[in-house]
């Protein structure tokens, strides 16, 4: 026979009544749910050979998992603000001690079935994704993170046309972000100085991606006023900045 015990108490008892002519592998199927973090002993005993010889008892033991709970180790978003229109990574790591058989993830309460967020139709402001996961023998574990959807700046915007340090004293920079005016693709930035005499001192043209900041250095000028003008796909913005010495 062969008996699984869990401290005095016999969760399974089976017995055998046949002749094995080479090596047998016995497969046990307990007929009561094993206990859960603690020694189990299978004993082995009533066993004897075809000639009627006894075997000696034999016994072994092993240890049960503990029952626990998937585990969200950790959540976040990449990146944790996005512009209107673009898309979020959301990663987790889950752990479990036992087999993961499945998850779910939530935006703003409610289930989703992708592991990027698209922004399209969501309003500008602070949003929240949930991981879910579980496994066979605990109910599920659950962790959030935010996450912040922006309104997409304007293509050129006269707050982001910029003389450092205004006025200049020694070196400057011109400093431009561009944002997007969802067209696609890229654009053409026309930058111009002109002194107070309208004569241009300064005068160039990069093509860049939108969502972009654009850094340039200013050259040697002489003390004076300037006038910085920007031209992207037909809107102006115009600066005036002074250089001393």
């Amino acid at each position: 026979s062969i008996r699984i015990r869990y401290n005095t108490t016999v969760l399974d008892s089976t017995g055998y009544n046949k002749n094995w002519v080479s090596q047998k592998i016995i497969t046990i199927s307990p007929k009561n749910p094993l206990p859960y973090g603690d020694t189990v002993w299978v004993i082995v005993d009533s066993l004897k050979d075809v000639v009627g010889n006894w075997a000696g008892r034999d016994s072994f033991y092993f240890i049960t998992q503990k029952r626990e709970n998937a585990f969200i180790d950790f959540i976040r978003t990449i990146p944790d603000s996005a512009y209107i229109g673009d898309s979020v990574l959301v990663l987790a790591q889950v752990s479990s001690a036992f087999v993961i058989r499945g998850g779910m993830f939530y935006l703003d309460g409610s289930p989703y079935d992708y592991v990027y967020v698209k922004t399209d139709n969501l309003s500008p402001g602070v949003h929240s994704v949930s991981v879910e996961a579980y496994n066979d023998y605990t109910t599920s574990s659950k962790a959030s993170t935010n996450f912040k959807v922006l309104n997409k700046p304007p293509l050129l915007d006269p707050k982001n046309v910029l003389v450092i340090p205004n006025p200049v004293k020694g070196s400057g920079k011109i400093k431009i972000f561009i944002g997007d005016d969802g067209t696609g693709g890229n654009v053409k930035v026309k930058i111009e100085v002109f002194n107070i005499r309208a004569a241009r001192v300064l005068g160039k043209e990069i093509t860049t991606q939108k969502l972009n900041t654009v850094e340039i250095p200013l050259p040697d000028l002489p003390p004076d006023i300037y006038v910085l003008r920007v031209v992207v796909n037909n809107k102006k913005v115009e600066k005036w900045f002074g250089v001393i010495r």
